[in-house]
């Protein structure tokens, strides 16, 4: 057995080295570095729908002969671009600042110094430290190994370890994981060299796949676009027909089109998820994967690992039982050691460089009896840490003999040694309510000459005792599962612990009030429908492998439920990867356990996670919050633009480009501004999380916002088809143009909430209230007052009557949703669910 080789005895590469190896390699990416960011803005801009039908405009404009409405719509051009543009850069911002946070580092040997340097910086002859849980960064040989053995699943698709040595098999493979041990290595290949790398090159493909929020959207944007197209093609025909101008017929079906392009959806949807991440990011939660917040929002099942989550991973011996004396002691801080045989067996059962806790405190402990007996004899085997439940071994030579020292779970011990006792199984039982984790100790000795067992379990094997380890459970655990709880988010522990502990610590934490588990040699033997059945009821699920908690991941997912699953463990990988949502703590988790997740907590406070549900909550509403809108707008500006052109006006348009961009250039910052920076009530996070399902919206919603598009467009129809006989058609366009403007500020109040009164909602302060109203406001009067901008508009100015009429008609068309809401708020919130009325919002 032997210990990784420090600084001092390795000099790695020095720094006059790095600039030719990076100048020869580069760096240690496998795909190529992102597109830079100026030619992916451009990229985004110039395939923007309306981006393109403004240019189309300028083009018209200029061989109709109108240089001024060509240069109206350039400028139009560059301030829907500027707002293009600004979304994009906020959402890239927010993306690269959480690159800062989730770009793992690695241990290397530089100048006989360790030094941490990110993983994209590794050069082929870097020297490198590589420990339990550590992904392996790029290919590379051991020079020199401590009971080393990796994962490489990845590669081979083999679950089992494979054993690595400087002089037995040395290749480290790159996205392999260190499964048990430590080594030093050094850097052969790496990037696109690798063995992982090229396995990526040939089996490359764009990943396209699409969560279902995103499908959702764009379902709802392809339905608005479907709507502009064949509105297009009926303004074209007819004007056409009419006037007999081509280019003129283009400009009016062109703004047709301008009106149904929904390009506010992306902006939102993207922003949103970018600058969501980014806040969490500075609560201390790192979202690896932004699109991870729509899961959530509608996260309905918790998956708690115990050690590292629920605990505080920070282990002290409690508890000994010495099955030579028959005594069963208590250890208190600051008691001298005891024990000192158990202890020893203990010791030599655990690693000479330890890294997991319990070894940690077996090493410490043990060191207080004196310096003098803190030695190993000479390791000639080692049985690897396997079974269910798992025991390990390490064999000595001790003159002339083979003495053998085991640890493990309490019952595989027992079970090895053949111990029937029934005073034990009740200590066993005494530690586990306690909610003490249980190492059972066994010995054994065998003549030197005698082959070793090929398996650990047929030693003659005698049992030495058990010793209990307590993990403060965190103060704030019991807190956080109740506030989950609250929010309808079923909380399961599934961990690796006998039932006693596990049960203790579930009713400790708030998790379970009842004495029911279910082993995960149980779940292993159930099929996935009667998995879910005792999901139902039973929260504790004791000895738990890595197959089972995968198992009943998979089948919350095959039935549809959200899951987060949280653990700190290389075995807790596959399960991470497997739900909705990975969670691993930052600063005690593993390299593994960190790079499977999707979340990653970094100073491993678990108040963080309601504050992670409740953004993902108000991410998820205020996206909602904005398709409403663009539905609700979106109905009276196509149906107000489009039925006065083809019903009464033959040939003359009511709007022309110039006041479907005005109304753009208020409704874009309204979706990707202010509605993300919506506030939540907090009453949402006392209420079951919003179902998914094929379509985004409920039907209750989808139905009141249309209503509001149609009750708007009456209004507007009712005003044009009043006036159109009786005065100018400057007059009546200016009347019905400032009607939807008025209507969409009051739009977008009313919307802030589908059961909350405006006269609340008021109440909940957006930090951006006070510009949208300045901003719209100052728009509407420069519109209304300034007489050459009334012209440019080919408007008129309006009486102050009018303008009230305007106002009026707007509010009339709005005032209906606002009573209904004060009308079912006289209702308990219960009696909405949120599936049907999509919560409070």
């Amino acid at each position: 057995m032997k210990q990784a080789i420090s600084g001092q005895q390795v000099p790695g590469i020095s720094d006059e080295d790095i600039p030719v190896l990076q100048k020869k390699y580069g760096l240690n990416l496998v795909k190529s570095e992102r597109e830079h960011l100026l030619l992916k803005l451009l990229k985004n801009l110039f395939t923007e729908p309306m981006f393109l039908c403004l240019i189309l405009a300028s083009i018209l404009y200029l061989v109709l002969n109108s240089p001024q409405d060509a240069i109206t719509m350039f400028v139009a051009l560059l301030l829907i671009s500027a707002i293009s543009i600004y979304g994009d850069v906020k959402s890239e911002k927010a993306i690269n600042a959480l690159k800062e946070y989730t770009d793992p580092l690695v241990t290397v040997i530089r100048n006989r110094i360790q030094t941490k340097i990110p993983v994209i910086e590794i050069l082929p002859s870097d020297i490198i430290l590589l420990y339990e849980g550590n992904v392996i960064p790029a290919d590379a040989e051991v020079l020199i190994s401590n009971d080393l053995s990796t994962h490489e699943a990845i590669l081979t698709g083999e679950s089992f370890p494979v054993y690595k040595a400087a002089d037995g098999d040395k290749l480290l493979y790159q996205g392999t994981t260190i499964n048990s041990g430590s080594c030093t290595a050094i850097v052969t290949k790496t990037g696109r060299n690798t063995q992982l790398g090229k396995l990526q090159q040939s089996l490359h493909a764009p990943d396209n796949t699409k969560t279902l929020m995103q499908e959702q959207t764009r379902r709802i944007m392809y339905q608005l676009a479907g709507i502009g197209i064949l509105g297009f093609f009926i303004i074209f025909i007819t004007q056409f027909l009419y006037t007999r101008q081509l280019a003129f017929s283009l400009l009016s079906a062109l703004t047709i089109a301008m009106v149904a392009i929904p390009e506010e959806i992306p902006l939102a949807f993207s922003s949103f998820m970018a600058l969501g991440a980014w806040q969490m990011s500075r609560s201390g939660i790192i979202c690896k994967n932004p699109q991870v917040i729509e899961d959530l929002g509608t996260m309905n099942y918790l998956c708690l690992d115990k050690t590292g989550t629920l605990t505080e991973n920070r282990m002290v011996i409690a508890m000994v039982y010495n099955h030579r004396t028959g005594q069963l002691s208590q250890i208190l801080p600051g008691d001298a050691p005891i024990h000192h045989d158990l202890f020893y067996c203990a010791l030599l059962a655990s690693e000479k460089t330890p890294f997991d806790q319990m070894e940690k405190v077996i090493h410490k402990y043990f060191s207080a009896f004196g310096p003098g007996q803190y030695q190993f004899p000479n390791l000639v085997h080692e049985y690897n840490l396997d079974g269910t439940p798992p025991m390990m071994t390490h064999v000595y030579s001790v003159n002339h003999q083979q003495i053998a020292a085991a640890k493990g779970a309490a019952e595989r011990i027992l079970m090895v040694t053949g111990t029937a006792d029934p005073q034990v199984s009740a200590y066993l039982a005494q530690m586990g309510n306690m909610g003490y984790r249980v190492l059972g100790i066994a010995s054994a000795a065998a003549n030197e000459n005698e082959p070793i067992p090929e398996l650990q379990d047929n030693w003659n094997w005698q049992f030495e005792g058990l010793i209990a380890f307590q993990d403060p459970i965190r103060k704030e655990a019991r807190e956080v599962i109740k506030t989950l709880n609250a929010a309808g988010i079923k909380s399961l522990l599934l961990t690796g612990d006998h039932q006693a502990t596990a049960s203790c610590i579930a009713r400790e934490a708030g998790i379970s009030d009842n004495d029911l588990a279910i082993s995960g040699k149980e779940i292993m033997e159930m099929d996935k429908a009667r998995i879910f059945q005792h999901l139902q009821h039973t929260s504790v699920y004791y000895r738990m492998f890595p197959d089972a908690k995968l198992k009943v991941i998979e089948t919350l997912r095959d039935f549809h439920a959200i899951t987060g699953m949280t653990g700190d463990g290389v075995n807790d990988a596959p399960a991470l990867r497997a739900a909705h949502i990975g969670i691993a703590m930052g600063q005690k988790g593993s390299d593994t356990a960190r790079q499977a997740a999707d979340l990653v907590i970094t100073d491993d406070d678990l108040q963080k996670l309601p504050l992670a549900v409740e953004q993902g909550r108000k991410i998820n509403i205020n996206i909602r919050k904005a398709i409403r809108y663009i539905i609700s707008i979106h109905i009276p500006v196509i149906l107000t633009t489009t039925l006065p052109t083809l019903l009464f006006l033959k040939g003359t348009p009511l709007f022309y480009p110039i006041h479907i961009i005005t109304l753009e250039l208020m409704m874009t910052p309204i979706c990707s501004i202010f509605y993300e920076k919506e506030p939540v009530d907090a009453e949402y996070m006392k209420m079951p999380p919003h179902k998914q399902k094929n379509a985004l919206l409920s039907s209750r919603e989808l139905l009141i916002s249309s209503l509001l598009g149609i009750t708007i467009t009456a209004g507007t129809m009712t005003l044009f088809y009043t006036y159109h006989p009786l005065k100018p058609l400057a007059e009546v366009r200016t009347i019905v143009f400032m009607t939807l403007l008025f209507a969409n500020v009051l739009l977008t109040f009313s919307n802030r909430s589908f059961n909350r009164s405006l006269i609340y909602t008021l109440k909940l302060r957006n930090p951006l209230l006070g510009w949208l109203l300045l901003f719209i406001s100052v728009s509407i009067a420069v519109m209304l007052f300034i007489a050459p901008v009334v012209s440019f508009y080919s408007q008129v100015m309006l009486s102050p009557g009018e303008i009230f009429m305007c106002l009026g008609t707007a509010f009339v068309s709005i005032v209906w949703f606002e009573i209904y809401k004060l009308l079912i708020q006289k209702k308990p919130l219960h009696e909405h669910p949120p599936q049907e009325s999509q919560g409070i919002y």
